[in-house]
């Protein structure tokens, strides 16, 4: 069985500058799991899983890569016991993609990071207006994570 370890210093850095205190885990059907940063070791991909670790090792739980719709970066306090409604504040579309993205609900100046589930940053950009355009034709086919601002999504190009 192959594993991937998901190791993302640039986004633990930013959630440092940002004050977040938690990620949210949300699933395609609206529900999330948010889980203090403090407890979270390792985040790995295995079988098309996604599991989270503690510091010390333990599975702090899973979830399959086709059913997280995004994981945000938070201030949020954890609620592993309790499944909440997601409001997301962006769109992204079409997911699948093919050769471009579209962005809309953006506020103001924000980063735009796509990275492969490796953790490295295969594209950056800082976006002035409320929508954008990526363009992911150089892209190979595969699942990848878009960083919004605090936001972390799975996109998927075809």
């Amino acid at each position: 069985m192959k594993r991937k370890v998901l190791f993302l210093p640039l986004l633990m850095m930013a959630v440092t500058l940002m004050a977040a205190e938690s990620i949210k885990v949300v699933s395609l059907n609206g529900s999330d799991r948010t889980i203090s940063l403090q407890r979270i070791g390792t985040i790995t991909f295995s079988d098309d899983v996604m599991y989270l670790y503690d510091t010390e090792g333990n599975l702090l739980g899973n979830t399959p890569v086709s059913q997280v719709g995004q994981i945000v970066f938070t201030d949020e306090p954890d609620n592993t016991a309790v499944d909440n409604v997601a409001r997301p504040s962006v769109s992204v579309y079409p997911n699948p993609a093919y050769d471009r993205l579209e962005i809309s609900g953006l506020e103001g100046q924000t980063a735009v990071r796509i990275y492969n589930l490796q953790g490295q940053l295969l594209r950056q950009a800082v976006v002035a207006e409320d929508k954008a355009t990526l363009d992911v034709s150089a892209l190979s086919a595969g699942h990848y994570l878009l960083q919004i601002g605090a936001e972390v999504m799975k996109i998927i190009k075809e």
